[in-house]
């Protein structure tokens, strides 16, 4: 048989070789000729042809007219960070044409976690506060104990979530305090599987603290507050 192989990771197979959670031969097999694909956050001037590409597929799939998209929910979306990249987006067009009454997707149209960023709540606004780069490169050199063994890192042993995902609600969060419930919630909603229960979040909490990411105010029950450490704040 004559056959070629085209794979794709949403993480880095070289660090992960290094890091032992890759097979070494098997990236020497795969890494013939790379392709390094930007996040979508890095080609935004790509998002209005997307948007028009998802609109049409999606509206012939359901048997709508959509004829196009409102200045205000196209704002949103070219200042959303989608961390999901270009699938998120996708998802986000399709529930938009889905729900929409009209013949127009509109900003009541999208998710009310981007929809609420617009005007000044928008995203960047309320982001620019935090060091964005820097805590996502703690959270990615955060490790842990595996069971008494050697630690790993906490980014190669998620399963129910990813470590963008985390880092994109302490970027939504900002300075705010926030219950362990209401990272539960975040956390379920973008969940791979529906694994990700509150205790797991606590847990993820616990690994925020002891890395010194999150502050706890070491109250009980509903008065019991996280938030982003102050390190990770940008001077005023």
């Amino acid at each position: 048989m004559d056959v070629r192989f085209i794979a794709a990771a949403n993480k880095g197979l070289k660090e992960g070789v290094q890091e032992g959670w890759f097979r070494a031969d098997l990236f020497y097999r795969l890494n013939v000729i790379k392709i390094q694909l930007p996040p979508l956050r890095d080609h935004k001037n790509d998002i209005p042809p997307l948007i028009d590409h998802f609109m049409a597929k999606y509206s012939r799939e359901n048997k709508k007219d959509i004829v196009g998209i409102s200045n205000e929910a196209l704002e949103v979306l070219m200042n959303h960070s989608f961390p999901g990249n270009i699938r998120e987006l996708g998802n986000i067009i399709e529930r938009a044409v889905i729900l929409t009454k009209g013949t127009e997707i509109t900003i009541q149209d999208l998710p009310e976690e981007i929809s609420s960023m617009s005007g000044s709540g928008r995203e960047d606004d309320s982001y620019c506060s935090v060091k964005k780069d820097e805590l996502l490169e703690v959270l990615k050199r955060t490790t842990i104990s595996d069971n008494g063994g050697a630690a790993k890192h906490w980014h190669s042993t998620l399963k129910c979530t990813t470590i963008e995902t985390i880092h994109e609600f302490l970027l939504k969060t900002n300075k705010k305090p926030f219950s362990r419930l209401e990272f539960a919630r975040f956390l379920s909603d973008r969940a791979k599987s529906d694994r990700n229960k509150y205790g797991t979040a606590g847990k993820y909490l616990l690994i925020l603290k002891k890395n010194h990411v999150c502050v706890h105010n070491a109250k009980k029950a509903n008065q019991s507050r996280y938030r982003l450490s102050e390190v990770f704040m940008r001077d005023a």
